[in-house]
């Protein structure tokens, strides 16, 4: 450990803070920073980093919390359909842009994971209190879903991360009481894989230097078809050698080789079922004569030997039997030399209208649900064009532009229009807060629409950002959190006086408006009555609360 490491760090923040939040202080851009690199590997983006926020008064101790399943954030996963065994990742980060570490840090981290973390209701009720709603929200979020999907034995890691630009490593104190909690949070969750550490400089330099692309080799049997035009490979994997390709080197499952494959995992359906039964049964036919195989799209795919080198892997059909040959194979005594093997098609594409042509396509072979394609519609190839020429880049693949050094300010995610639309369009601000992953999935058209004009997508974007950073304004003693829990809120009310209380695609695209001293008085109206109602997670959430904003004034 040296001053060089830290001095890097700081030199790396600073240009990334001046490029994505330039007018964040150190302390509030380190919250986001800090957890945006140590979990690259999962299938989050900003916007997902923002909403784990939970730092404020009575915060225990804790800046941010993230749970995940199978890579993916819990809210955007329903425990019925986890595969057994699942992969369930709790990362709890406290990040202070101070040198050193504090051991009074430590001691309430202590005490909170003890409250929050125990699976006895009546202790966790009893100390909730204590603690402000949003942490106290996260971790029951977390407890719920774990006491949910505890019958398929999922394998829990906790992860709690203690992050500062220390030039020094954590002292024989620190060390003791960072064992202190491990050894607590051991006992609360017996089965668990627990890592709690203190990130100096150097640690938390390791991982912003971690770089985003991933390249994978795939063993194969025998010689490949291959097409120089990409190049592209259709070639024969082992089971084994497939099962390798898609896990982590801790054996956990790489989720975000499948963030770009249209259908989630369907759980035990018969398909799933009859899948499971091939891979176990065994018998004279050989596993790629009953199955489909996978495709992967990646950017780019070498052969060397017997080996495909891919870089940048997406899995984007065949999610069903990947999770299932993964699920075989981490099996206690499966037979790790499999010999039969898996059709695997390698098609090198980095033209993002291609790859959408090629998820749609591969994936018209069984029914899907309109919403289930995603982001791979003409629509959503038209709106990326659209938004370009108004200096926004649209991220149809999460964290794609941001790996291409493009500012935080001018990518637009999934996530971050359908907020959008669905308050200003739908007229549900309470369902924008608490995440419209619901909304996508049963009432896809309300967000992406072909009859919507696509300047309507940017004057909502524009009016969500204009709110977000005039709240800023107007409330700069408030918390980030309490920001966020009122912004659709306010978007919400500004729509509905400038439309006459029509929420609708057409009355929007043509309003006028109001302007910014009135939307100023609508802030303060909207925070008087969040204050009024308990100013916490669940009250943004609530309909009761979207009904008085909209409605009220206070």
């Amino acid at each position: 450990m040296s001053v060089n490491d830290r001095e890097v760090l700081v030199q790396l923040f600073n240009e990334s803070k001046a490029n994505d939040a330039p007018n964040q202080t150190d302390s509030d851009f380190f919250e986001t920073y800090v957890p945006y690199h140590f979990l690259k590997g999962h299938e989050v983006d900003s916007t997902d980093i923002e909403a784990g926020i939970v730092d404020g008064s009575g915060d225990g101790g804790i800046d941010s919390v993230y749970a995940l399943a199978d890579g993916r954030l819990i809210t955007e996963v329903d425990p019925a359909t986890v595969r057994k065994n699942v992969d369930l990742h709790l990362w709890l980060f406290s990040t202070k842009y101070i040198d050193g570490f504090k051991l009074n840090t430590l001691d309430t981290i202590l005490a909170t994971t003890s409250d929050l973390l125990t699976l006895d209701d009546d202790l966790f009720n009893q100390k909730s209190g204590i603690y402000n709603q949003d942490v106290v929200a996260a971790l029951q979020e977390f407890r719920a879903f774990y006491l949910a999907v505890a019958a398929k034995f999922p394998k829990l890691e906790i992860r709690v991360v203690f992050a500062t630009k220390s030039a020094s490593e954590a002292s024989a104190p620190v060390k003791a009481k960072l064992a202190a909690v491990k050894s607590q949070l051991s006992a609360l969750y017996s089965s668990a894989k627990v890592e709690v550490i203190a990130a100096d400089a150097q640690a938390v330099l390791t991982a912003v230097s971690q770089a985003p692309e991933h390249v994978r080799g795939l063993a194969i049997a025998g010689n490949p078809i291959s097409q120089q035009n990409g190049p592209s490979y259709v070639a024969l994997a082992k089971l084994s050698s497939y099962s390798q390709f898609i896990s982590k080197a801790d054996g956990s499952l790489e989720a975000e080789f499948f963030d770009d494959n249209v259908r989630d995992y369907e759980g035990d359906v018969a398909v799933n079922t009859e899948i499971a039964a091939t891979l176990d049964g065994g018998g004279p036919a050989d596993f790629w004569w009953l199955n489909n195989g996978v495709s992967i799209i990646c950017d780019e795919a070498t052969l060397s030997g017997s080996m495909l080198q891919i870089v940048n892997p997406k899995v984007v059909n065949g999610l069903q039997t990947s999770r299932k040959i993964h699920e075989h194979f981490g099996k206690p005594g499966a037979n790790q030399n499999d010999d039969r093997l898996l059709l695997v098609r390698v098609v090198s594409a980095t033209d993002e209208d291609l790859r959408a042509d090629i998820i749609a396509s591969t994936n018209r072979q069984t029914p899907i649900q309109p919403g289930q394609l995603k982001t791979t519609s003409v629509l959503h190839k038209k709106l990326e064009t659209y938004l370009r020429g108004q200096g926004l880049f649209y991220e149809r693949r999460k964290n794609f532009w941001k790996n291409q050094g493009k500012k935080r300010a001018d990518i637009v995610s999934v996530t971050e229009i359908a907020q959008a639309m669905v308050t200003v369009i739908g007229g549900r601000a309470h369902t924008a807060r608490a995440r419209p992953g619901g909304i996508m999935k049963s009432d896809p058209e309300l967000v992406f629409n072909e009859q919507y004009s696509l300047g309507v997508y940017v004057k909502a974007i524009r009016l969500v950002r204009a709110i977000d950073d005039l709240i800023a304004q107007t409330l700069p003693a408030a918390g980030r959190r309490d920001r966020n829990n009122i912004k659709f809120q306010v978007v919400g009310r500004v729509v509905s006086e400038s439309t006459g209380g029509n929420f609708a695609e057409k009355p929007f695209e043509g309003a006028k408006l109001i302007d910014t001293p009135r939307r100023q008085k609508i802030i303060g109206e909207v925070f008087a009555i969040y204050q009024s109602l308990g100013a916490n997670d669940k009250v943004a959430k609530s309909e009761e609360f979207w009904t008085r904003a909209r409605n009220d004034s206070f």
